[in-house]
């Protein structure tokens, strides 16, 4: 039991970490005056870490600025014992203490959930789902994504431009090429802190440049989200379906910009990642062989060693191998191996002479061959592009050409490979 609560702040924070009794299963609060109860309040105790949802999604559907059609994707939470469904909601930058209801989704036997969402104003920041119990009765985490405005139909065109503004920096991400000059991924960055200069900003702008910092395709608009108990101001890019990159393309910078449309001119920088290949020749579903190459780091003075890991949405990374920098970029699996449960990724991170990971890695999506037909038409694909009867001679080019990623071929390579010859037919 606490006492001394204030009843201004309608707020108490438990000094440490403290057990939960065994049976309890709600937690209440009580008004007191000196000699009796005033009024009682209980809520189930929810664990954030069970009853949250999954991996949240927003996808705006329109590819013109200014206009924000959607679907919002969600995966359920880990135990829905008491959950009965979702609640769908969103706030405008100028009325962040308004929560406007959308909808509610039911829940469903096999966790997927999906909102089409309404044209929503063009000040709204972020969307959000709560989860419900039978009482109505809601937990404390509210998964919320930031509102980000496709424009890739938009023209490229210049804009004014301004100064003082802030830059976004300190970036977390994970952008991955899911197909051959696309790329996909989400970006995250700080703002500032200072809501006086919150509220001048729309968000920022985001492209496609060049390494000399030449804008070649606008990408799209984040719009700016609230500040929420005075934290950091952090604001993100999700690109949840693959984008072409343009030709020549490096870079992508992150311009804050003003209600008005004018943009600092001074942007952030962010590299487009190595690009990092994997074609799967195993032919069972769940399990992988196979060679995975990558580009080196854009800066490798402090770089000691390269780390490829099974990596993928709330799960711990595994490691697969590594390479110490000054190797070929490459590491071959030669017998197969299980792709671990929950893992989609293939991601390369880099360890520093401190033996330091990078936080984040650079991802290729696991394409799981699960048929000899798949692994043959992605191996043709991958080797053997525009040849339509392939020999021997072709796959032992193929295996001395200097830059094949083919570092160590075990004999079910070699088989794969000589299936791909056409067989020989003769005429009755």
């Amino acid at each position: 039991m606490y006492s001394n609560i204030s009843t201004t702040l309608n707020q108490f924070t438990l000094p440490t970490a403290i057990p939960i009794p065994a049976g309890a299963t709600r937690i209440g609060l009580e008004l007191k005056s000196e000699s009796s109860v005033l009024a009682q309040v209980t809520s189930p105790i929810w664990k954030s870490s069970m009853y949250s949802p999954g991996q949240l999604l927003f996808k705006d559907t329109n590819p013109n600025g200014g206009v924000i059609d959607g679907v919002l994707n969600w995966t359920g939470s880990t135990n829905e014992s008491q959950v009965t469904g979702y609640r769908v909601y969103y706030r405008t930058k100028n009325a962040l203490n308004v929560y406007h209801h959308l909808g509610i989704v039911g829940k469903r036997a096999d966790k997927a959930y999906q909102f089409t969402l309404p044209t929503l104003p063009l000040d709204v920041v972020e969307i959000g789902i709560v989860v419900n119990n039978s009482n109505g009765e809601e937990p404390g985490s509210w998964p919320i994504v930031f509102m980000y405005d496709n424009r890739l139909s938009d023209p490229l065109t210049s804009v004014s431009t301004t100064s003082n503004l802030p830059v976004p920096s300190n970036f977390e991400g994970q952008l991955y090429y899911p197909q051959a000059g696309k790329i996909a991924g989400w970006l995250r960055w700080e703002v500032s802190s200072d809501r006086n200069i919150l509220l001048q900003l729309a968000g920022q702008t985001i492209y496609f440049t060049d390494a000399n910092g030449t804008k070649l395709q606008l990408i799209g608009s984040a719009l700016e989200p609230p500040i929420i108990d005075n934290h950091m101001n952090y604001n993100g890019l999700n690109i949840n379906e693959p984008i072409i990159i343009p030709n020549g393309a490096t870079q992508i910078a992150i311009y804050s910009v003003l209600e008005s449309g004018k943009e600092n001119d001074i942007p952030a920088y962010y590299p487009l990642p190595p690009t990092i290949q994997f074609t799967d020749w195993d032919e069972h579903s769940r399990s992988i062989r196979g060679h995975i190459t990558w580009n080196q780091d854009n800066n490798e003075s402090n770089i000691k060693a390269y780390y490829a890991y099974f990596t993928g949405y709330n799960v711990s990374p595994v490691e697969i191998g590594h390479v110490a920098k000054g190797a070929p970029w490459r590491l071959s699996i030669p017998t197969s191996i299980m792709i671990p449960q929950g893992a989609n990724f293939i991601s390369i991170y880099t360890m520093d002479y401190n033996n330091h990971l990078s936080l984040y890695g650079s991802a290729v999506y696991i394409q799981d061959n699960y048929s000899s037909y798949q692994v043959q038409y992605a191996l043709k694909q991958k080797c053997f592009t525009g040849i339509t009867a392939i020999d021997i001679k072709q796959i032992l080019l193929t295996l001395n050409n200097p830059s094949n990623p083919f570092s160590q071929i075990s004999k079910e390579d070699t088989q794969v490979l000589l299936s791909l010859i056409k067989p020989i037919m003769t005429a009755n």
